[in-house]
């Protein structure tokens, strides 16, 4: 059974390979809406499917992404959408709100935080993508990545007709953690490069400096004075310090699949370690680490850094393969 199953993946990739995408996939523009936000979308499906297939929702990491989620050249969403249509998944993805409506994200009354930023849209998402003609609705996936990844569980949690849920470089410890760590890893790499301004490395100690008065809100030693980093509200720290998402996604009944590369520096393998801790005693976790990855999910060699999301490179062919696996076992 194992070898038919691996000539299988091995026969997909094959035929990915050799025919071009538009015989294997179709795609559309559709819209998700919440309430007064209209989100330019794109629905992808597999060509000349006589069956309704499974379909995934790509919820995006954090800052103002598209909906390929493209970082330089690299475009995450769109190279998943189009790998996962030639194997007989759709997909769904769309432009994120702070992408396009900034400032005016904000419903009446509302402060920004990560329901506002992230789930709500990825629950008209889940909707829309149900109404798809193509779409098996009781084979609904949740993939996000970083950000969209951390909150995956909450939108589970909120959309019961989900079947899964996929975590790409998922976050388990707080933001504020997380903004340390990597202005100190980066801190490191900058300093020992020829020519960094030494401006660079200032900016880089501010943002720990005001991390770590984050951690202070709301007591007597925070520095109103020092403020929030990277535009961040009170509001959305006091969510992310609220939302335990290794409890929540423990207490879903639906499988999950956490993906982690060991090479990413933004989230790391210390996060990947308490995700496993967290997740221990539940059946129903399909666990996939890779030692070259970073976290745009590209293979490379060292130390990552940076600079090598502007180097163009291709989905790893074996995290499609395991991707398939988990949404068709």
């Amino acid at each position: 059974m194992r070898r038919r199953f691996e000539f299988k993946y091995f026969l997909l990739t094959v035929l990915t390979l050799a025919w071009p995408l538009g015989l294997l996939a179709q795609e559309r523009k559709v819209e998700v809406v919440t309430d007064t936000f209209r989100l330019p979308a794109t629905f992808v499906a597999p060509s000349h499917s006589v069956q309704k297939v499974p379909c995934v929702v790509l919820i995006h990491g954090s800052g103002p992404n598209d909906r390929d989620e493209t970082v330089g050249p690299n475009k995450l969403f769109r190279d998943l959408a189009d790998s996962l249509a030639v194997r007989g998944i759709a997909s769904l993805r769309y432009e994120k709100r702070t992408r396009l409506y900034g400032a005016a994200s904000l419903p009446a009354g509302r402060e920004m935080d990560y329901d506002v930023e992230v789930v709500e849209d990825a629950l008209s998402a889940l909707r829309l993508a149900a109404e798809q003609p193509e779409v098996d609705g009781e084979r609904l996936f949740v993939v996000g990545h970083s950000l969209g990844a951390m909150l995956a569980p909450r939108i589970a949690e909120r959309a019961p007709q989900v079947a899964g849920v996929v975590m790409l470089a998922a976050p388990a410890r707080k933001l504020t953690d997380l903004l340390i760590g990597q202005s100190i890893f980066l801190r490191n790499l900058y300093e020992k490069m020829p020519g960094v301004p030494q401006t660079a490395l200032q900016q880089l100690d501010e943002l720990q400096e005001k991390a770590r008065n984050a951690q202070r809100l709301g007591t007597a030693e925070y520095d109103e004075a020092l403020g929030l980093p990277a535009g961040l509200t009170p509001s959305y720290l006091k969510m992310d310090q609220q939302y335990d998402p290794v409890k929540t996604a423990f207490a879903l009944k639906q499988p999950l699949m956490l993906v982690q590369g060991e090479r990413d520096y933004q989230v790391t393998m210390v996060d990947y370690a308490l995700w496993c801790t967290g997740l221990m005693m539940r059946a129903g976790v399909a666990y996939c680490c890779y030692p070259k990855l970073n976290h745009l999910m590209r293979e490379g060699e060292g130390p990552a850094s940076p600079m090598e999301y502007a180097t163009p490179k291709p989905l790893p062919q074996q995290l499609v393969t395991d991707l398939v696996r988990f949404i068709k076992p």
